[in-house]
């Protein structure tokens, strides 16, 4: 048994203003010192670059019809205001949208079919 599993008794009671020679767990903190940073620069004194400053971006502006893509529409004077809208060009996209999806339905439908009447067979 060792004598930290002894519980003291009052003729082992240590002299509580003697120094531990039992190690607690804790280790004991060391001296904190200070963080140097050393700097090799040379105070106030800029090194000059190679690459000259960058020009700020101007801003265009463009005409809706450099941006179109597809049949090219009549010109028309608007300056740089976007064509009216045309319900007929709405519902014809919205008509070629629809045919394309469904013609990606029929696909995927027509491939589990198959995968099915293969693995049944």
């Amino acid at each position: 048994m060792s004598d930290r599993s002894k519980r003291p008794t009052l003729r082992q009671t240590p002299d509580p203003d003697a120094p531990t020679t039992v190690w607690d767990g804790v280790p004991k903190p060391e001296p904190k010192q200070e963080l140097r940073a050393i700097s090799k620069k040379t105070p106030g004194v800029r090194v000059p670059t190679d690459t000259p400053e960058r020009a700020m971006p101007q801003v265009k502006l463009r005409a809706m019809s450099e941006i179109q893509t597809g049949p090219i529409p009549k010109a028309q004077a608007l300056g740089y205001l976007a064509p009216p809208r045309d319900p007929a060009d709405v519902r014809a996209r919205h008509r070629h949208e629809l045919v394309v999806w469904g013609s990606i339905c029929v696909i995927i439908a027509s491939a589990i079919a198959l995968g099915i009447w293969f693995v049944a067979r």
